[in-house]
């Protein structure tokens, strides 16, 4: 659909979908117009998107809710190549 600066917004629907939109409007009270401004706004303010940091130091990066760094494959694969140290 073409795009322009005006404030209007210009879509094609289903005359069938148009007619029950605007039927259900109507009972309640409300405009087309009315309806997708609320909407609009309701979409918009939960749509923001999501900061997340760029980058992380070692000690900043996540770990796994349980378990230490690299999970239980890293231990086992640690241990196979490194023998426990003896006291």
């Amino acid at each position: 659909m073409a795009r322009s600066i005006s404030g209007r917004v210009v879509l094609e629907v289903s005359p069938e979908l148009k007619r029950r939109l605007h039927s259900r409007l109507a009972a309640e009270g409300r405009t087309l117009k009315d309806w997708f401004l609320e909407q609009a706004s309701t979409y918009l303010s939960r749509s923001a998107p999501v900061q997340l940091p760029l980058s992380l130091s070692p000690a900043e990066s996540p770990r796994p809710a349980s378990g230490p760094p690299g999970g239980a494959r890293a231990d086992a694969e640690r241990s196979a190549r490194d023998p426990p140290a003896r006291g």
